[in-house]
């Protein structure tokens, strides 16, 4: 069993990835503000005192507003080249021993970390986001435009075949080795992604979960989980929406209720101490939402506490 008390020293890697392609542009004319999460983050002192084996920071890619007009999708070729160039970087960190920790970007930067694991295996994904994140043509037979908000469809198989199938080897993540952690959606089957989300074997653990049997027995029942899995270790997705937007209102969807950052802390300290987690990424915190930088400060104070402790730097 995982006992979030024990050490573990670890050599770290950042990768920066300011891309914002997964989303739809907040007005006719803007790029999304969270391609500049990771630089903000950054600045407010995220990386201070971390110690860090390597740091590689990945060009911004260009985002075009229109979707494809073939297959309905926003930047559907920017992301493939994106996806491919950030799975190089994941694959070279995991062969040099390190824990690569990605900063966002919007939640279509999960791809790139799925491609390079896949290629080793089969793994775990904890995703803890407030959104299953689940959209998809479906029965719909439409394409869903943004993949920000279809990255764990798109990981688990379902979506472009350009996304989805790169190098043969869909899926990324098997539906029986994903835990959804965090969902707003309570389990109202009213949404149809998530009707369709419920029809699948993916483990939830949705928020109105973790308010009932509290964030400390959440936790124990997902690390379990994890010490049971039979996968070669997981990856955690972040999306700071997770958090109640009264708390963190700079993100790209603010929906009502979340987490609180203590509650957050709570997790964090349970997975980043986990001897199976083998990287994370992080995104959708927007720092056009945040003018005083107030939020950016918090983020960055949260996950540099974190960081120490991936390193073993931290209490």
């Amino acid at each position: 069993m995982n006992d979030p008390e024990t050490k573990i020293i670890r050599d770290l890697e950042v990768i920066t990835a300011p891309s914002a392609l997964g989303l739809r542009p907040p007005a006719p004319g803007k790029t999304p503000g969270v391609r500049r999460m990771a630089s903000r983050l950054i600045d407010a002192g995220l990386l201070d005192g971390v110690p860090l084996a390597k740091r590689v920071d990945l060009p911004e890619p260009i985002y075009t507003f229109e979707p494809d007009a073939t297959t309905g999708i926003r930047n559907l070729p920017a992301l493939v080249d994106f996806t491919l160039l950030l799975e190089r970087a994941v694959s070279a960190s995991l062969q040099a021993g390190r824990v690569p920790v990605i900063l966002g970007g919007d939640c279509s930067v999960l791809l790139g970390p799925a491609l390079a694991l896949r290629k080793l295996g089969h793994h775990t994904l904890i995703h803890l986001d407030g959104h299953n994140d689940f959209g998809h043509e479906g029965k719909s037979s439409k394409p869903y435009a943004t993949i920000a908000g279809a990255d764990l469809a798109v990981v688990t198989g379902r979506g472009p075949e350009a996304l989805t199938n790169l190098s043969g080897l869909k899926p990324y993540f098997r539906d029986e080795d994903v835990i959804q952690l965090g969902e707003k959606a309570n389990g109202d089957t009213t949404d149809y992604w998530s009707e369709d989300f419920l029809r699948t074997t993916i483990r939830r653990h949705p928020f109105v979960d973790i308010r009932r049997i509290g964030i400390e027995s959440m936790m124990r029942m997902v690390t379990d989980e994890l010490d049971r899995a039979a996968t070669a270790g997981f990856w955690l997705h972040l999306d700071l929406d997770v958090l109640d937007p009264e708390l963190l209102p700079a993100v790209d969807s603010a929906d009502p209720t979340g987490l609180s950052w203590q509650e957050l802390d709570v997790a964090l300290n349970h997975l980043v101490r986990h001897r199976r987690l083998l990287g994370l990424n992080v995104g959708i915190y927007d720092p056009d939402l945040d003018s005083d930088g107030q939020y950016a400060n918090k983020i960055a104070a949260l996950l540099r506490q974190h960081l120490l402790i991936l390193a073993g730097r931290g209490s």
